[in-house]
């Protein structure tokens, strides 16, 4: 893994003295990026960014642009209506422009640091930028390359020092992200009631991931506060299933290590074609066609084993001092439970501004 600024091959990622003081002050905000990979690094901005003539890397020249995603704002209107009856708003994905300066003290040493830049960045994959202030906390967001890079230089950037870079890159799912918020319910017993707590200190509203353990039948309350229960099960013992509770991503996936089937003559027969057919890959199609037939995974479509669907979000907060417990009742039935049946879900808090303000602020 090379990470950036360096100073040579052999002193990878050093902190001088400034750059030390720096971070303790805390006044900057501290900007890297990690490739898909993750075997690139680049501190761009903050105490840790490099030394022009001093450390080689890449640097913000110019400030960063588009930090917020835009939005379009959906309304209804008739002939005779004065004004709009606005019905929604529909965020846009997050286009952030950066204007870089890639510096190297070696007469390749620039070619080094863009040519590291640029495989790092991929328009079919994503990496990760991260953001963070000592008052306003830690948030990222996943960007990909949205266009080619359209510099032009007058002189080959292996004869010179440093190098202007114009990036533009994209967020497909428009907000920052920051730290999650998991909590989880584990009877012990094999059955048992309890609450799920769980804070969303991000503005906008977030639906749960949710993780089944098996074995046994879960239920799940229709969000904060809500006696309408969801069910889904029976699981059997050492599967697992991780649910997506937003209803445009609502799926089943069973990301169980791999639980013992017991098959029949028929489905060990299409079992066997189906491996020998694509060489022991099976495409999700083909899985598909499996589930059908009891086969992956053993109860067929997970999908049929839920009653109900979760509609409540948690609501969000303007600020993460505002944020509250939201409680989310969930119950293990003592059909086919065991000592390690276990429900647990995730919030993600998301904002449209990489900085909040903190209780303790």
């Amino acid at each position: 893994m090379t990470i950036f600024p360096i100073i040579s091959s052999t002193a990878n990622n050093t902190v001088l003295p400034q750059a030390a003081k720096d971070l303790l002050t805390g006044d900057s905000a501290h900007i890297w990026y990690t490739s898909p990979d993750k075997n690139s690094t680049f501190y761009i901005d903050g105490a840790l960014k490099p030394w022009p003539g001093i450390q080689d890397g890449m640097v913000l020249s110019d400030g960063i642009h588009g930090m917020s995603p835009d939005f379009k704002l959906i309304d209804l209107k008739s002939a005779r209506q004065p004004g709009v009856t606005y019905t929604g708003s529909l965020f846009d994905v997050m286009l952030i422009d950066l204007n870089l300066e890639a510096h190297g003290n070696a007469a390749w040493g620039v070619s080094r640091v863009v040519s590291e830049w640029m495989g790092a960045w991929h328009p079919t994959k994503t990496g990760v930028m991260e953001y963070i202030t000592l008052d306003g906390g830690y948030w990222y967001c996943k960007p990909r390359l949205a266009k080619t890079w359209g510099d032009q230089w007058k002189q080959h950037w292996r004869t010179i020092k440093t190098a202007k870079l114009t990036h533009n890159a994209r967020v497909d799912g428009s907000f920052w992200l920051g730290v999650p918020s998991i909590d989880e319910f584990a009877p012990g017993s094999g059955s048992g009631n309890g609450f799920l707590r769980l804070a969303n200190i991000g503005e906008e509203d977030a639906y749960p991931t949710a993780m089944f353990y098996g074995p046994g039948l879960f239920k799940f309350s229709n969000g904060p506060g809500s006696t309408n229960m969801i069910t889904f099960g029976p699981l059997l013992e050492g599967q697992v299933v991780v649910m997506p509770l937003l209803p445009r991503l609502n799926n089943a996936i069973d990301i169980s290590a791999g639980v013992p089937q017991t098959l029949s003559v028929e489905q060990q027969t299409i079992k066997s074609l189906i491996n020998w057919v694509t060489n022991n890959n099976v495409p999700p199609l083909l899985q598909q066609f499996e589930s059908l037939f009891g086969i992956l995974p053993p109860q067929g479509p997970l999908m049929s084993l839920l009653t109900g669907r979760y509609s409540n979000p948690i609501p969000g907060v303007a600020q993460p001092e505002f944020a509250s417990l939201s409680q989310i009742a969930v119950s293990v039935t003592e059909t086919g439970g065991s000592s390690t049946s276990k429900i647990a879900m995730r919030v993600d808090p998301m904002r449209r501004w990489p900085e909040a303000l903190w209780p303790d602020r």
